[in-house]
């Protein structure tokens, strides 16, 4: 365990038993520069299974931004949702190829037990989860969710049933600066073998209309639920950075992303503000391109 506890507050958080079908709620994220904005969000369901995680909130989400960036986007992982002002929990799973503001929250009460956990990594990679109510989407009805936290080593095609529909974590790409050429090439050879899609980042240009020097000084008090956070595993000439969200912080205390990232346990990586150029379309899930600003401590 690492000692850190943050307790469940009834007047901060929301458990899943008071939850049901039909309210309405908001979530924060930032879609461009480090401007924390909301989205509409409606339940659907709650799913209950015997994964890892006994409950998921199935919901769907809206906006003029959403609707801009071609729907969820990877990198949103973490963003907080809440209902009459209480967090419920964070953005974690997406449909893919499909319906892109279809998405599963993990519930807040799930993630504050990650304090509790013993060093675990666990290689499970599928988990079901039963819908209440039978729900058609694209014409088909599904009743059973499959969540997977990794594709790799296997094949899944004979899950591919119209009763079942697979959500995926909303990761970001491994966005890197500072390498190019074949040395990028063998470096995402390696970074692909734990199911990450490293890209090409973005320099920041003097040409920008911002002051990046102003806002990578922003004091790290500005860290807060919604904002955009580099989880970083190289800084300095070169950076590797992994894009989510925080969902709520206390303190020096901060929970993010909603699903397990490399599943290695307790861990220690960079911890940087981020600034998101903008939310890409994308056939397969949308996803933010982002830069590192200035680092703010560890996770």
């Amino acid at each position: 365990s690492t000692g850190i506890n943050l307790a469940f507050s009834q007047t901060i958080f929301m458990p899943v038993s008071e939850i049901s079908p039909g309210m309405k709620g908001i979530g924060k994220t930032v879609f461009h520069g480090t401007q924390i904005e909301t989205f509409q969000v409606d339940i659907i369901d709650i799913v209950k299974g015997e994964g890892g995680i006994s409950h998921f909130i199935l919901a769907n989400l809206s906006g003029d931004k959403i609707k801009e960036g071609g729907g969820i986007s990877e990198g949103m992982s973490g963003s907080p949702i809440y209902i009459d002002d209480r967090l419920i929990g964070a953005v974690s799973y997406a449909w893919e190829m499909s319906e892109h503001n279809l998405f599963l929250v993990t519930p807040i009460q799930e993630m504050l037990e990650i304090f509790n956990l013993p060093y675990n990594n666990s290689q499970t990679i599928l988990q079901e989860y039963k819908i209440n109510n039978s729900l058609c989407f694209t014409g088909e009805k599904a009743n059973k969710i499959i969540v997977k936290n990794s594709v790799k080593n296997n094949n899944f095609s004979e899950l591919a049933y119209r009763e079942e529909i697979i959500f995926y974590p909303v990761v970001s790409p491994i966005i890197i600066n500072g390498i190019k050429g074949r040395t990028l090439e063998r470096l995402s050879s390696s970074l692909k073998k734990f199911n990450l899609m490293p890209i090409q980042g973005i320099e920041f240009s003097k040409n920008i209309d911002i002051n990046f020097q102003e806002v990578g000084e922003r004091p790290s008090n500005k860290i807060e639920a919604g904002s955009a956070i580099g989880i970083q595993l190289t800084r300095g000439d070169v950076n590797i950075t992994f894009i989510a969200t925080v969902t709520y912080r206390e303190g020096d205390k901060v929970l993010a992303l909603g699903h397990p990232f490399l599943k290695k346990g307790e861990v220690s990586f960079l911890l940087s503000e981020v600034y998101i150029y903008h939310s890409l379309p994308n056939m397969v899930m949308p996803f933010k391109l982002g830069a590192p600003l200035n680092l703010v401590g560890k996770i």
